[in-house]
């Protein structure tokens, strides 16, 4: 009867929706020092014949601030498809269609745009930078039929401001030395660089 039939016909209809066409939009994990600034990409692939597209980024307040959006990859994608109404509270949203209704193909790997923040939060913290619904829900068209929406989220870590390291150096090589058969012979050397340093004499390609 009808009732049995109900679950084998939703699992048919998801199992359709999960082999046709999608669109994936990932975002990079990036490695800030704190007090710096980054950006942070959103690439696209199977980027084909793409009529529209929308969606929104969120991430952490505290430990990212929001300084612009750039790097357009896509044509007539510019600042003005962005609401940053809401950017101080970490998050953004995009709106784009292509202007030629003619449907837009762009190779995997693409980056469509890049968001810029500085590093606000205090050395070790992260915040994921992920693709939400909120203020705009996630959605593409192909040939303006809506299609699957992949996404992947981003990851930025504050990494720990570590010490410079500088490369050894020597400043002034030993001198030249005549001493008789059997006296010593005392070389000195100056050098630069991160210490511990240290040498090895050789004579001759031995020690």
């Amino acid at each position: 009867g009808g009732p049995s039939e109900a679950p084998s016909l939703a699992a048919h209809a998801l199992a359709n929706a999960n082999a046709g066409p999608s669109v994936k939009f990932q975002v990079s994990s990036e490695n800030i020092l704190p007090g710096q600034r980054g950006k942070v990409t959103v690439k696209v692939s199977e980027f084909k014949t793409v009529t529209t597209a929308q969606f929104s980024l969120r991430w952490e307040a505290a430990v990212l601030k929001f300084e612009g959006i750039g790097d357009f990859g896509l044509p007539g994608l510019v600042a003005g498809n962005f609401n940053t109404t809401q950017a101080g509270e970490g998050k953004v949203a995009v709106s784009w269609d292509d202007q030629t209704a003619l449907g837009l193909d762009r190779p995997d790997g693409t980056v469509m745009f890049a968001v810029e923040f500085t590093a606000v939060g205090a050395e070790g913290r992260s915040t994921a930078v992920e693709l939400t619904d909120n203020p705009t829900v996630r959605e593409v068209t192909v040939n303006f039929e809506a299609v699957r929406f992949e996404g992947e989220n981003g990851l930025v870590e504050l990494g720990e401001v570590g010490p410079v390291i500088t490369a050894p150096v020597i400043a002034e090589q030993p001198k030249n030395q005549a001493v008789g058969v059997g006296g010593d012979a005392i070389f000195a050397v100056t050098a630069t660089g991160t210490e511990p340093l240290a040498y090895q004499w050789l004579f001759n390609g031995a020690n």
